[in-house]
């Protein structure tokens, strides 16, 4: 499984109930790792894909995806019951008001085996960084 993630410098990821993002840079490389696979997510986020012939799979219940699909992440809570492969961050370059955040201790026992940089629409440079399962 590949989880993803949205996060300001600061691992924001959310403020106010409300998503850090809608990039359409990032969805655009999302798909594109993703693949054929299945994409799990939330039905408020599954709205920002519903111009697009994609895989998406509207849940509330991240417990029930599959290992070999992939889940894009926008609540700490849904994080508990997934134990991903790898792990892909979307990191904006910049601080946001959150109140939201990645749990300190998520990426322990991952390896970050890959960092670029892509353009997206809302932001002029984001850093993909993937991490692997170490062990």
């Amino acid at each position: 499984m590949t989880v993803f993630l949205c996060l300001d410098a600061n691992n924001g990821m959310r403020f106010n109930g409300r998503r850090q993002s809608r990039d359409r840079g990032q969805r655009a490389d999302m798909l594109r790792l993703a693949g054929a696979r299945r994409i799990y997510m939330r039905g408020e986020a599954a709205k920002l894909f519903l111009s697009l012939p994609v895989n998406v799979v509207p849940t509330e219940d991240f417990s029930r995806v599959p290992a070999e699909a992939c889940a894009f992440v926008e609540r700490a809570e849904d994080l508990s019951c997934l134990r991903p492969e790898e792990v892909v961050i979307y990191r904006w370059g910049c601080c946001y008001p959150a109140d939201e955040f990645l749990p300190c201790a998520y990426l322990a026992g991952y390896v970050l085996v890959d960092r670029t940089e892509i353009t997206g629409s809302s932001h002029e440079k984001i850093s993909v960084e993937v991490y692997r399962c170490d062990g």
